[in-house]
């Protein structure tokens, strides 16, 4: 019987360490960079994929450098094989963009005038266009490969006057 248990134990970790899934998909590490057409680096965006035959989907979020590495099922452990539509979402809105947050912030014991105005001149987050939000309308693309690092650099366009 114990014998049976430990077996057990060994095909889960052996299945988990060879890159298995749930679903029977392996996983193969995806990393790259998301940078404005000026070149500056987009910060906290969430880029997505989803691959064209199976609708299965793989999600990262940049840091400050614009990085990112993609998650399927655990952190970091990346995209399955094949072709992918990629969708680019910017971050939020600072509070300095947001003139009804900033009143409730201000309503906060301790917050003052000072901190108020501090959140008003901080420069907004760079905004990219409308088009990256949809699978359908981004084009943006990667192809995964059965390797150990695929890079996927990806170049947005900031959102025009009027969009």
């Amino acid at each position: 019987m114990l014998r049976i248990f430990h077996l057990t134990i060994l095909a889960f970790f052996t299945a988990a360490l060879s890159g298995c899934s749930p679903s029977g998909d392996r996983c193969y590490p995806v990393r790259g960079r998301v940078v404005l057409d000026d070149g500056t680096p987009l910060a906290a965006g969430r880029v997505s994929f989803e691959s064209t035959a199976k609708r299965m989907s793989a999600e990262g979020y940049t840091n400050a450098d614009g990085e990112f590495s993609m998650t399927t099922y655990a952190s970091g452990d990346g995209a399955i094989l094949g072709e992918h539509r990629i969708v680019v979402t910017p971050p939020p809105p600072r509070p300095a963009d947001n003139a009804r947050r900033i009143a409730e912030i201000s309503q906060f014991e301790g917050v003052t005038a000072e901190d108020i105005e501090k959140m008003k001149s901080e420069p907004a987050p760079p905004l990219i266009a409308r088009k990256y939000a949809d699978f359908e309308t981004s084009g943006l693309t990667f192809t995964v490969e059965a390797k150990s690092d695929n890079v996927c650099d990806l170049t947005v366009e900031r959102m025009k006057a009027g969009e």
